[in-house]
């Protein structure tokens, strides 16, 4: 699926949004054996892969809309283990949007997206891409894993409605789906 000339980027499997925290879900918690494994191949492969991770100052205004999660230094800002591979680059972030932290473009790949939330971080993060890649016609893809990423379930969050919306969303603005076996 991949060659040389792309790179995968990892949003926020951090325990905060797996295992342990007021945003960890299941629904993400399912996801991590088969990106272990996916991360893994693509270690192996020479694949570069970048790892955004929400880690949030006490201050962080992003708190104005969501509960206070994955503070600096705290267990829920951590790569959680499953995932936290030496060859693998941890690009800290303070608030949902991890192209703001760290622009890929910069190493001229294609980019391969996996990770949570799908509705918030991962889509924020393909829609600025995708976005830039236009700004500056570039030739590069922009793509989602579709079955590697995930959201959560809340009273007033259904995940699979909000991940379809969102999946669709970025498909009508350019951004490719991908789905692995």
């Amino acid at each position: 699926m991949l060659s040389l000339n792309d790179m995968v980027v990892i949003i926020d499997m951090n325990h905060g949004f797996t295992y342990k925290g007021a945003l960890s879900s299941p629904n993400v918690a399912d996801l991590v054996l088969k990106m272990s494994g996916f991360i893994e191949q693509c270690i192996d492969d020479g694949i570069e892969v970048w790892h955004y991770v929400d880690t949030h100052n006490e201050e962080c205004l992003e708190f104005q809309a969501y509960p206070k999660h994955c503070i600096a230094g705290s267990i829920e800002s951590k790569v959680i283990p499953e995932l936290d591979f030496p060859e693998v680059e941890v690009i800290p972030k303070n608030s949902t949007n991890g192209f703001l932290a760290r622009n890929p473009f910069t190493q001229k790949k294609n980019i391969n997206i996996v990770g949570c939330v799908t509705d918030i971080c991962v889509f924020d993060f393909a829609y600025t891409a995708i976005k830039y890649v236009h700004q500056y016609n570039l030739d590069l893809k922009v793509r989602v894993v579709e079955n590697l990423c995930a959201t959560f379930d809340a009273p007033d969050h259904d995940s699979r409605k909000a991940h379809k919306e969102a999946i669709e969303k970025l498909q009508k603005e350019g951004v490719q789906l991908v789905k692995l076996n």
